[in-house]
């Protein structure tokens, strides 16, 4: 069951959005805009899904990896078709192709999550 989610994304307006929608669907979603510092915070809130986006950490790649090992949460990446190949380190659980709207991330996630489980 998806009961919370920690979204990473430079865009203000993506995560502010991001939040409203999952929070109509009784969601929480807590949101970063920086590829770091933010480990803390998931440690602190255990959310079922930390969500990336990749264009986000992608000059800090490195150090965001090493920022998350030793998290207890699954990682899903949103990212281009032409960036699924650039992510060889860590674990990660899915890839969400962007572009990815507010009408969808709902069942997007839950379907995600579900097929894991």
């Amino acid at each position: 069951m998806l009961r919370q989610v920690f979204w990473i994304n430079h865009n203000k307006f993506v995560c502010d959005l991001i939040q409203a929608t999952l929070k109509d669907q009784q969601i929480e979603c807590y949101t970063h805009q920086e590829a770091l510092n933010f480990d803390y915070l998931v440690k602190e809130l255990k959310p079922d899904l930390l969500v990336v986006d990749f264009e986000t950490i992608k000059e800090k790649e490195q150090e965001f990896f090493e920022h998350i090992d030793g998290l207890d949460t699954k990682l899903v990446f949103c990212v281009n078709e032409s960036e699924r190949e650039l992510q060889k380190k860590g674990e990660v659980f899915a890839y969400l192709d962007k572009p990815i709207g507010p009408m969808n991330i709902y069942e997007l996630l839950k379907s995600t999550l579900s097929e894991f489980n």
